[in-house]
């Protein structure tokens, strides 16, 4: 619509049907001067240099006119500026690949998988006894009680070498010079008053003897999380590199850590054999006190 202004009041109004009637109301209005001279009755002081007057030429005025209207009713190649689709929306927030421009999804040249194929390949691959004799380990009715695993001659292969039902003695005792894996499990022994209660504890233990390259035990960090998949459920992990490292007071300050705030006040790593752990000093048996009796002092 094109309305014509005099004296604050609207003497003129038309509608504007189409791109010609477009054309014709805008070359009319464009080939006004756009600043004219004030009257002579005007108290305003007026310059020194007179105004010029400046009329855009009628060709230019055309073309700029077409485009305005193809502008404002969405057609020709203007009809999707100022629009987005999903490709250019932004998805998943700043870092995570998301956002315009350079950060657009599926912007830039595809990431292949460092294996240089489209399939996860397992860093080490696992020999099925291992997942079978784990899975009895944590039955606590079944007499299993630890498995200790090796590499294959060519390192690729994580064998099942030996088991056992003996306890951590029989563990300590498997344990060879080379890379390895492996786990076991205890109790946890509470005795108080004139009961007794034996909770299972397993133990992930990652096996890097002190005399071992460095080179060959960087390279067995990354085989973790695929032994993991395997050998799960653990209430702790440990790294060996000594004996020193499973002796069985240093275990079990490293459990009484791991415990919440129930902690058990003995374990059990053989069979028949358990090791006070009163770590509250509230006694043990039938000399336990409750353990409100802490705050009572």
């Amino acid at each position: 619509r094109m309305r014509r202004i005099e004296d604050g009041r609207e003497v003129e109004s038309v509608v504007v049907q189409g791109p010609e009637d477009w054309e014709k109301l805008a070359s009319k209005v464009l080939s006004h001067p756009l600043v004219s001279e004030m009257p002579a009755d005007t108290d305003v002081e007026r310059p020194q240099k007179k105004a010029q007057v400046h009329s855009p030429r009628a060709g230019g005025s055309v073309a700029q006119a077409r485009e305005a209207f193809q502008s404002r009713t969405g057609s020709g190649s203007h009809r999707t500026f100022g629009s987005i689709d999903n490709k250019s929306i932004a998805v998943g927030g700043a870092g995570q690949g998301g956002g315009l421009g350079l950060n657009a999804p599926s912007y830039g040249a595809k990431v292949q998988h460092w294996t240089g194929s489209g399939v996860c390949r397992r860093a080490v691959e696992i020999a099925d006894d291992v997942r079978t004799a784990w899975q009895r380990v944590m039955d606590d009715a079944d007499p299993l009680s630890w498995i200790y695993c090796a590499y294959s001659a060519d390192g690729k292969v994580l064998e099942l070498t030996s088991s056992g039902d003996g306890g951590l003695s029989d563990f300590k005792a498997a344990m060879g010079e080379g890379l390895a894996w492996g786990g076991f499990r205890c109790y946890g022994v509470d005795k108080r008053g004139h009961l007794e209660c034996k909770r299972p504890k397993l133990i992930f233990v990652q096996h890097k003897p002190a005399g071992v390259p460095f080179m060959k035990k960087a390279k067995q960090g990354p085989h973790k999380g695929d032994v993991k998949e395997v050998i799960v459920g653990a209430h702790m992990d440990i790294i060996v590199e000594s004996m020193e490292d499973l002796e069985e007071e240093a275990l079990i300050s490293k459990l009484q850590g791991a415990a919440g705030a129930h902690k058990p006040n003995g374990y059990e790593f053989d069979a028949g054999r358990v090791i006070e752990a009163d770590f509250y000093g509230l006694g043990i048996g039938r000399a336990c006190r409750s353990e409100n009796a802490r705050n009572d002092n």
